[in-house]
């Protein structure tokens, strides 16, 4: 595992590649894997807990392990605070039209329960590896400069992308998956901005997952579609969503809030280490600056 570590340090983005290719791979290889035909959504929703497995195995043995107990939940979701608004607000607009009848597609609590595990799953299984492995294997090499931070967000932002491009092999029309990418990208890259600001893995897997949720609950509830339906509806009016996530991050990485992230990653000494977590100060309830 020393060498497969070293690897990875020494070469970032080829590593990245090959994580993101991983990453495809097994998602496909579980995904159709034969199922019962009994057991409907409970079944499914055992299924998504059944997933985190692979990929915190994958985690670990790149030597990230540490992304799962470093501290600053509510410093990431305060950085994130915007985006938090943002999907709230469409959550629950939802659920509001859901609970006085207003939808015109009614969701059963059973796919509501499993879009809740479903939405979950997914954040886990991306964020610990797009954001707890990714972003830390970039930002150690590459966070040296603001331009080495943006290289790393565009960068992680792209891998994040890409891999959504396997969609394709799911079934889903290339189209459509190459607007969800487009999408994602937008995304990745915010999400990449708020880790580096905030720095807890499991704000980001619930703001993953509060996204995903909010996202097929309207799907559902608005145009009677599933979680793959939903996908493959996706249209060129869908990109829309790009603009905000893109100005979101601008705002999120100002020169000032670079000069933050470089006095984390900026000093880690890598050479002779593998990779360790940057120090992020003053713990939750220490903080004082509450700026977004």
């Amino acid at each position: 595992m020393g060498k497969l570590r070293c690897w990875l340090r020494d070469w970032p983005l080829p590593g990245a590649a090959v994580l993101t290719a991983l990453f495809v791979g097994l998602g496909l290889l579980i995904g159709n894997l034969p199922m019962p035909m009994t057991g409907g959504y409970v079944w499914l929703i055992a299924v998504e807990v059944l997933e985190v497995f692979w990929p915190l195995g994958l985690v670990l043995l790149c030597g990230y392990g540490w992304t799962y107990v470093r501290g600053g939940f509510f410093r990431t979701l305060r950085a994130g605070a915007v985006y938090l608004i943002m999907e709230g607000f469409l959550l629950a607009v939802t659920l509001a039209a859901l609970v006085t009848g207003e939808a015109p597609n009614p969701v059963s609590w059973t796919y509501g329960a499993f879009l809740a595990a479903f939405a979950l799953g997914v954040g886990f299984r991306e964020e610990s590896l797009f954001r707890g492995v990714i972003v830390n294997l970039l930002a150690q090499r590459y966070a040296r400069s603001r331009a080495g931070i943006w290289g790393t967000v565009v960068a992680s932002g792209a891998f994040f992308g890409l891999v959504h491009l396997g969609n394709v092999f799911a079934g889903i029309n290339l189209s459509s998956a190459l607007v969800q990418s487009a999408t994602a990208w937008a995304l990745g890259c915010t999400m990449c901005a708020i880790y580096l600001r905030g720095g807890s893995l499991w704000a980001l897997i619930l703001l993953h997952g509060l996204t995903d949720a909010a996202s097929m609950l309207y799907a559902a509830a608005f145009a009677g579609n599933d979680v793959l339906e939903a996908i493959d509806s996706l249209g060129v009016e869908n990109l829309t969503p790009i603009l905000p996530f893109t100005l979101l991050t601008v705002y999120l990485l100002r020169n000032s809030k670079c000069d933050e992230i470089l006095a984390r990653f900026g000093e880690t000494a890598l050479p002779d280490s593998l990779p360790e977590p940057p120090a992020y100060g003053a713990s939750d309830g220490e903080e004082t600056q509450h700026e977004v």
